[in-house]
């Protein structure tokens, strides 16, 4: 029986158009401060659904590789 070379995933992508701060934590490795942080820098791409924070799942990776080289 050959080996596979590739991680097999449990589960499938995400079809939700919006990501939680719990959800960015997860996808980019950060802690929750540091997210509730990127979620209040000027131009983030987020909407706020009362007290609740939800980024626009197809701006976020474009907003991050645009503060390549920056400090937050």
């Amino acid at each position: 029986m050959a080996e596979h070379k590739y991680k097999i995933l449990d589960s499938q992508p995400s079809k939700c158009k919006t990501m939680t701060v719990k959800d960015i934590c997860r996808e980019y490795d950060i802690g929750v401060n540091k997210a509730y942080s990127l979620a209040h820098k000027q131009g983030a791409p987020v909407v706020y659904n009362g007290n609740r924070i939800l980024f626009i799942r197809s701006k976020v990776d474009e907003w991050i590789c645009s503060m390549i080289g920056e400090k937050f």
